[in-house]
């Protein structure tokens, strides 16, 4: 298997040869969560797949549908964890051709960044989880789709959001965003595991609070300042979601 040390030397010495596809190719899959209990072989690497698109693009006869897929499916579930305020999934959509475009789940990949991008998170969830099944002819994005690994990430990514809106809030409300059921022990030991965001968390008082940032310590400051209501903003989160009131 290419090593993530070997990668980074290709893409400084060889980025347009196409004899290094077949390598990029492999490195892309060793970025799947192969089984529930381990964590994929190597991290998440933009940069490299890029470079694979982009040798797609230029040598077409090349191109191969299920790993573009691949790296859009990838950069939708890690690219902000990885990187706030990422555009993995918009730049590599726009290298990628139409044709590609047409194919199951890049469509319901769409879909999801949308619901993402506009707070939808529980709509979201519902939609994600059709991938598997969208993804009949591409057996490694169905498992991608299903790993720990990927839905945690994604985790993080909307724990990390909802941080920039709320100082506090309901546990259940949170966990329902997070796709976690009520009350689940795996929802509990995930948020007790995110010590850089979460500050308390109290079940018997169906309560969280949020570390200070720089965004939920400002809109503090300006409702405090004001009495502007910020259950506008929090309207964002909950539209089209089930009705849950947040403190």
């Amino acid at each position: 298997m290419t090593s993530s040390s070997e990668i980074a030397t290709l893409l400084k010495t060889e980025m347009y040869n196409p004899d290094i596809i077949p390598q990029l190719e492999s490195y892309l899959i060793s970025q799947v969560q192969q089984s529930s209990a381990t964590a994929p072989s190597n991290t998440y690497d933009f940069e490299a797949n890029r470079t694979l698109i982009k040798l797609y693009q230029f040598f077409p006869q090349q191109a191969k549908t299920e790993f573009i897929l691949l790296a859009e499916s990838l950069a939708l579930i890690y690219g902000e964890a990885t990187k706030e305020g990422s555009h993995d999934f918009g730049s590599l959509g726009c290298l990628i051709n139409e044709s590609a475009k047409k194919d199951e789940p890049y469509p319901t990949l769409i879909r999801c960044a949308d619901l993402l991008e506009s707070c939808q998170y529980t709509e979201f969830w519902g939609i994600f989880d059709t991938i598997a099944a969208n993804s009949t002819e591409y057996n490694v994005i169905a498992t991608l789709s299903k790993s720990n690994h990927a839905r945690n990430a994604l985790r993080k990514t909307i724990l990390n959001s909802l941080s920039l809106t709320f100082k506090s809030t309901k546990l259940s409300f949170l966990l329902q965003q997070l796709n976690f059921e009520s009350k689940s022990n795996e929802g509990y030991a995930f948020l007790e595991g995110e010590e850089t965001i979460i500050e308390q968390l109290n079940k018997n008082l169906d309560s969280v609070v949020f570390k200070n940032n720089a965004e939920n310590i400002k809109r503090l400051k300006t409702s405090q300042e004001t009495g502007f209501d910020y259950g506008m903003i929090r309207s964002v989160v909950n539209i089209n979601q089930n009705k849950v009131v947040v403190e």
